[in-house]
């Protein structure tokens, strides 16, 4: 298995417990966040903690309508790796991988890639404060502010918001069976174009006018 991938497999799934009195857990329909256009950018990084190691990635995640890029940067030596995706195709190039893999889903990307199981597509919608499934379990303080979410054995707690995008986390804790990770996403760029497609994938955004 390739040194990289070895190090990363179940940061590609991302929490730790916050308890909160006095809030209402319910299930909900699956919703998307408003505070997202079409295309956006986020900037950010994760200390992530497995069984067997820990590390810290960075990475910058790139949406446009359906289609994102994801490029994720180690420590020093880790090396680089690139995600590209779209409904029915998810493309993954890196450092230390002789070719491209591509699978249907990130689900099964990472089980071939790594022979293990997240849920890795729920953790897309997490990072943007969303719920993935209509059996979430989601948790708001009396304001409505979203607190937690608890959904595919993973629980995720919204610690900390961003101040230019008050509906948008800044910083949060995700726990799993594979693992737990902290994320803070330190960026948040809402006023990009829209990314270009190519034939390996969407391209980087155009930039807006």
């Amino acid at each position: 298995m390739p040194a990289l991938l070895r190090s990363w497999r179940p940061a590609a799934a991302l929490a730790a417990t916050l308890l909160v009195s006095a809030c209402a857990t319910r299930p909900v329909t699956v919703w998307t966040n408003p505070a997202l256009p079409e295309h956006w950018e986020a900037e950010g990084k994760a200390a992530v903690r497995t069984a067997e190691r820990g590390t810290n990635i960075y990475f910058t995640w790139t949406q446009s309508g359906p289609a994102y890029q994801i490029v994720v940067r180690g420590p020093l030596g880790l090396g680089r790796a690139e995600l590209h995706g779209q409904p029915g195709l998810v493309k993954l190039t890196a450092d230390n991988l002789d070719k491209e893999v591509s699978a249907s889903s990130l689900e099964e990307l990472l089980e071939m890639t790594t022979r293990h199981q997240a849920p890795v597509s729920h953790a897309l919608h997490w990072l943007k404060a969303e719920p993935a499934t209509p059996a979430a379990e989601v948790v708001r303080n009396p304001e409505g502010k979203l607190l937690q979410i608890k959904e595919a054995g993973w629980t995720i707690d919204y610690l900390e918001w961003s101040q230019e995008a008050p509906n948008l986390p800044r910083r949060l804790s995700l726990k799993g069976p594979e693992g737990q990770a902290t994320v803070v996403i330190g960026l948040w760029r809402l006023d990009i174009g829209p990314m270009t497609t190519t034939a390996e994938g969407p391209a980087v955004p155009e930039p807006a006018l």
